[in-house]
């Protein structure tokens, strides 16, 4: 490991620990996720659209990390076939997806939005900072734009600037 992914696995370690210690204990043998089936199930905080396993498990680990409820879309395709059916708070929008790529998707989910009141940010995800990639997610109707390697500080920032952090935090 460099010295960047040992700060950010170190990071993510921390902000576990302290988030673990905020929930309610569980009972011996009790498994670490529930299946819930009441209305806040339909209650999704994050869509991460993502096709890379690798970079699927990252945002896993730190989503689970620092408490939220997420889903993972495979293709640009699923990505807004889940925000129609689950109304997410916002989306991490990789832009190179198979299907419909991230700019694609992120101009359907705008069109779909004008008939509804509320917006949803959606934050481009990009592995370069290529400003004609950062125009391009503008045009598509994104709100920001972030750098992989993501981070639980970078993903953080993000969800505080466009969203209350209290009510965002899963209730477990």
């Amino acid at each position: 490991m460099d010295g960047f992914q040992l700060a950010n696995e170190l990071t993510f370690q921390i902000a576990r620990h302290f988030n673990r210690n905020k929930q309610t204990p569980t009972t011996e043998g009790e498994a670490d996720w529930e299946i819930t089936t009441s209305s806040e199930a339909d209650f999704l905080q994050v869509l991460v659209a993502e096709d890379n396993d690798i970079n699927q498990i990252v945002f896993s680990q730190i989503l689970e990390g620092l408490g939220y409820r997420y889903m993972i879309a495979a293709s640009g395709d699923d990505a807004v076939r889940l925000w129609t059916e689950h109304k997410p708070q916002i989306v991490l929008m990789d832009i190179s997806l198979p299907g419909l790529n991230g700019f694609e998707a992120a101009r359907m989910i705008r069109e779909m939005e004008e008939d509804q009141p509320q917006h949803t940010p959606i934050i481009g995800v990009l592995t370069q900072a290529f400003e004609r990639d950062r125009a391009e997610c503008t045009k598509a109707g994104m709100d920001d734009v972030i750098m992989k390697p993501v981070s639980p500080d970078m993903l953080e920032t993000i969800f505080q600037k466009y969203l209350a952090a209290e009510p965002l935090r899963a209730r477990i």
